[in-house]
């Protein structure tokens, strides 16, 4: 009898340890690129509308590639995209969606919002419709550095036209942005920033030079380089009150 306890309590160790191993295979192979990532790539930047203007803030899968970053080894081909909308007023909403590393193109819905980019370098940008109509959105992404959002305004010198200009600086000094005209209809905004100066093309037909001067932007812009049409300013910190 002794002997037959010793060998149950033997097969009994060897069962206990292979169900050991077979769980530790199960969460190795659930912790791949399959499903929502446990991290991803940070983004953030600025929409405006008619009415309206924000601070957005999306995370895209892990392993999406973006100027100065390695992506991972496996990276997905499509995934879960989340993000947040602040428009002030505490206004603020969630949206979801998909990313396609394929093509490069992301859509997001949620809050009566639908957003549709593609994300060409650490730039993520495109057009959205909401309940008060159609804008433009532009983001830049965070993985190297701080993203700064600078919310402003302009205006053309003959006075006949107006509206929201937002700037997002990028951590590479990159810059995208989003601008809509007080009547609406939107355009997004392109460039860099060298030292404190500001060099811009507009995506409706145009350019505009500026400076940065502490958390304060603003410059002209016109049909050509150089020229001065109009005049535009903005403040970081100054979305979304």
């Amino acid at each position: 009898m002794l002997k037959f306890s010793c060998l149950r309590l033997l097969l009994l160790s060897v069962l206990l340890a292979l169900g050991v191993g077979c769980s530790s295979s199960s969460d190795d192979g659930s912790s791949g690129s399959s499903g929502t990532p446990a991290a991803g790539v940070a983004f953030r930047g600025t929409l405006t509308g008619k009415g309206e203007s924000g601070v957005v803030d999306a995370t895209l899968p892990t392993g999406t590639t973006v100027a100065s970053v390695r992506p991972l080894a496996d990276p997905i081909t499509a995934n879960q995209v989340v993000a947040t909308v602040n428009l002030g007023g505490g206004k603020t909403f969630s949206l979801a969606g998909a990313y396609d590393a394929a093509t490069k193109t992301l859509t997001i819905s949620g809050g009566g919002y639908t957003l549709t980019g593609t994300l060409a370098g650490s730039t993520l940008s495109g057009t959205y419709t909401g309940p008060n109509g159609a804008g433009s959105f532009a983001l830049q992404a965070a993985t190297t550095g701080v993203v700064n959002v600078y919310c402003g305004t302009y205006k053309d010198t003959a006075g006949t036209g107006s509206g929201t200009w937002n700037l997002v600086q990028g951590a590479d000094n990159k810059l995208s942005g989003s601008y809509t005209q007080a009547a609406g209809g939107s355009g997004l905004l392109s460039g860099t920033l060298s030292g404190g100066a500001i060099t811009l093309t507009v995506s409706t037909g145009g350019f505009a030079n500026g400076t940065l001067s502490g958390d304060s932007i603003n410059g002209t812009y016109g049909q050509k380089p150089g020229e001065n049409t109009g005049t535009w300013t903005g403040t970081k910190g100054a979305c979304a009150k």
